[in-house]
């Protein structure tokens, strides 16, 4: 619809147009220059044959002709109108094809003069001999002089290629392209088209000189009698030798200048168009350009349209002086990027160069980051005049930056936790077999010390020693999430208050304490004992960083209102719910050179004595290892604040565990298996003072043998787990092969591999983490025992 309106209002401009004709001869004897087929012709050679007929014909444009040459022509315009129809919808019809012949429109234009032509020699002196015509009857000439229509065919020709060029140096201009909705790249080259209409311009000149001497001259009537005489032939007849010869060089002169001029205006084209397509690049890109003059303040001479996609100002704000551009560079960056510039400005030899990125402030107040390259300009004598520079928006790959050194700081965190958790794995078999072995002793050897003595106290200090580093390695294993902890569901209030109840006896009454402890912080499932170490550990740091000033130590439990992104992101579900125990101190607050390593293993501030730097990255383990997280608000000379998130969990809070009193004694007969020598006979003693019968083999493959040859000897079978030749899990399933009913105890002292449950899918009927104690071992093995009499 949009076309066919267009189509009929050029029609009907090329109608107004065609009351003011040009005069193509001068007076007495005019003949105009239709130029409102011009505007029929614009739509033709845009969108076709078909919409260039709606404008002719609707638009009334190529009719015009009628009224124009009524009171001359007669019956003429009968041949005309269709003749000057038909030419615009041929080069709408050529156009519309796009084909390499088609491709030049002085070749689409010759075709059709050939066939004018012979319309002119036939139908249009047929049709003359009609006249005189009812509204014309001054006309009575009934015949068409040959002289005359030649006369008509070059007036018609040239009539022809100006219309035509006209239409083409009008398809160029941006008005026109984007009313007729075409792109710039599919015109005609505005260089050849002003060439062209040099050359032919002077040409119609030449010929208009020439009919203008001969209508002069009252030459008509002569050339109207001769019929057998051509136009061209009388017009180089009547035409002096002299004026020929210089008009003729004149169009030789003329047709040269216009071939030097087409040949530059199309280089200079070439370049504008180049020029502006890679301009239209830099406005759809992100990097804005600037040309700021030397002079204080950095006045903006020009800056690309896209710069208001990056400061929200148009580039007229900045060439007018209404926004300085040294006024939206962040104040924290001003005074370097300043600097900057006049370090690479004091260089003689220096000629562009880069910013080190830069934040700028854009007119709704967002901060964004740029990077900008400039170049130097001086004049001849090497003052600067101005710096021109590409200004680029980095925002995005700045923040993308900033993720990944936090991501790359959650990885070397995450990288130092695997290192410490393969170490713990690495180390806690052998080191909790030696501890085994300085329990088990420790212990046979207080049974024989006097209960009094200094002997029996010295032996309580080394098991109480021993017991802390067992507990020790078991917070390792558990920070490395390799150990096995007993996770149950439990209301944390209560444990939490008789933790602080312990801490407060073992706290100066310097320090204060404070707690705010919310009753509906519901359920949650960890182990206990962790917890409770949780609790101690952050509050022991809290008093360390107040000892010698005193202040408050404050510990909150409530339900979070807000958790960490970490864990927003982690979320299993939208409506689940985290508990937070925040753990506070007024003491000094951490340094922003260590706050980054408070959760490395081994890193510690304090004093030789005062922790191991074990403490907070044992939390961190934990707290990762129930789906939780642990994070740290701190501020120099006020104070830090620990909160521990940890998920809320549905369900009842199981009651405390109550131990049975049972008889661990028995006089069962034993195989006690152990690759260390020293182990292997510290449970066959430990055993047999309990009044077992043991047999202590270590090696496996002599237990395998013992065990074949007297299967029904043995009432139990109690083995270590890593042994050479045959591990323990293998040694078990061999036994049972012999003896199915067999119980047998699997002992180790760390096993990434191998753990209760994978131990009892083998027919296994006890599992024991090594060190072994007296009274943990009594108790497996009685159980274990009393379990297979019930079962048979």
């Amino acid at each position: 619809m949009y076309k066919i309106v267009v189509s009929v209002a050029f029609g009907l401009l090329g109608f107004c147009l065609n009351f003011y004709p040009l005069h193509f001869f001068l007076p007495p004897h005019t003949a105009s220059l239709v130029l409102g087929l011009v505007f029929p012709m614009l739509i033709s050679l845009a969108w076709g044959w078909k919409y260039a007929l709606i404008s002719l014909i609707i638009g009334l444009g190529g009719q015009t002709m009628w009224f124009l040459w009524v009171p001359t022509n007669g019956w003429a315009p009968f041949v005309a109108i269709p003749v000057y129809n038909l030419w615009v919808v041929w080069h709408g019809w050529c156009a519309e094809k796009k084909n390499r012949l088609f491709a030049n429109f002085y070749l689409m234009e010759i075709g059709f003069r050939i066939f004018n032509t012979i319309i002119l020699y036939t139908i249009f002196r047929w049709v003359w001999q009609f006249n005189p015509s009812p509204w014309a009857p001054t006309v009575t000439l009934t015949t068409a002089p040959l002289a005359f229509v030649n006369f008509i065919a070059i007036k018609q020709f040239a009539e022809g290629l100006i219309i035509l060029l006209a239409a083409h140096v009008l398809l160029n201009f941006r008005i026109f392209q984007n009313i007729l909705l075409i792109e710039r790249k599919n015109q005609v080259k505005t260089g050849y088209i002003i060439s062209a209409f040099l050359l032919f311009g002077f040409v119609f000149w030449f010929i208009a000189g020439f009919s203008d001497y001969l209508y002069s001259s009252a030459q008509l009537k002569f050339l109207l009698s001769h019929q057998n005489q051509t136009l061209a032939e009388a017009m180089v007849l009547q035409v002096p030798g002299y004026e020929l010869f210089t008009r003729t060089l004149f169009i030789l002169t003329c047709t040269i200048a216009g071939l030097v001029v087409s040949k530059y205006v199309s280089k200079f084209k070439k370049s504008e168009v180049a020029r502006e397509e890679a301009y239209e690049i830099v406005n759809k890109s992100n990097s804005v350009t600037f040309l700021w003059a030397n002079s204080e303040g950095w006045p903006v001479e020009f800056v690309s349209q896209n710069v208001q996609k990056l400061f929200g100002y148009s580039a007229e704000d900045f060439v007018s002086g209404n926004i300085a551009y040294l006024a939206n560079i962040h104040p924290e960056d001003h005074e370097r990027v300043s600097e900057e510039v006049a370090f690479y400005s004091d260089k003689e030899d220096s000629q562009d160069f880069e910013h080190e990125p830069y934040r700028i402030i854009t007119n709704n107040n967002d901060v964004k980051w740029v990077s900008d390259s400039t170049y130097i300009r001086r004049d001849e004598q090497g003052k600067i005049t101005h710096y021109q520079g590409i200004v680029e928006d980095i925002t995005s790959r700045k923040q993308a930056e900033e993720e990944n050194a936090q991501l790359e700081v959650k990885l070397r965190q995450a990288y130092k936790m695997e290192a410490v958790g393969t170490l713990a794995g690495g180390i806690a078999h052998d080191f909790n077999n030696i501890l085994s072995i300085i329990l088990g002793y420790a212990e046979l050897a207080k049974d024989e010390a006097p209960p009094d003595s200094i002997s029996s106290d010295n032996l309580d200090h080394v098991l109480e020693a021993a017991h802390r580093a067992e507990e020790l390695v078991r917070q390792i294993l558990s920070f490395s999430r390799q150990a096995q902890v007993g996770k149950i569901a439990l209301k944390p209030q209560t444990l939490l208050i008789e933790s602080l109840k312990m801490i407060r006896s073992s706290i100066p009454t310097t320090i204060e304490i404070q707690q705010n402890i919310s009753p509906d912080c519901g359920t949650i499932t960890v182990d206990p004992t962790q917890l409770h170490q949780i609790l101690m550990n952050l509050c022991t740091n809290a008093f360390h960083a107040m000892e010698d000033q005193g202040g408050t130590l404050k510990v909150t439990l409530q339900v979070a209102d807000t958790v960490p992104l970490e864990l927003q992101e982690e979320k299993t579900t939208d409506d689940e719910i985290f508990i937070e125990l925040s753990v506070s101190d007024t003491g000094q607050g951490i340094g922003p050179d260590i706050i980054s390593h408070i959760f490395d293993p081994y890193f510690t501030t304090k004093e030789q004595g005062k922790g191991t730097g074990m403490g907070l990255a044992i939390i961190y383990g934990i707290v990762k290892d129930y789906g939780g997280t642990i994070t740290v608000d701190t501020q120099l000379g006020k104070g830090t604040t620990f909160h521990v998130y940890l998920p809320q969990r549905t369900g009842t809070a199981a009651p405390a565990p109550v131990d049975e009193e049972l008889s661990f004694e028995g006089k069962e007969r034993i195989l006690f298996v152990d690759d260390e020598e020293i182990l292997a006979a510290m449970g066959k003693v430990m055993l047999e003072r309990l009044g077992y019968h043991v047999t202590a083999k270590q090696s496996s493959l002599e237990a395998l043998e013992a065990f074949q040859n007297q299967a029904d000897e043995f009432d139990l079978v109690v083995t270590d787990l890593t042994m050479p030749d045959i591990t323990g899990v293998e040694l078990a399933r061999m036994m049972l092969q012999i003896r199915p009913d067999i119980p047998i105890i699997l002992c180790t002292g760390y096993s990434s591999t191998v753990n209760e449950d994978v131990a009892k899918a083998q027919g296994v009927k006890g599992f024991a983490l090594k060190p072994l104690t007296r009274s943990g071992i009594a108790k497996l093995v009685r159980q274990v025992l009393d379990e297979g009499k019930l079962a048979n």
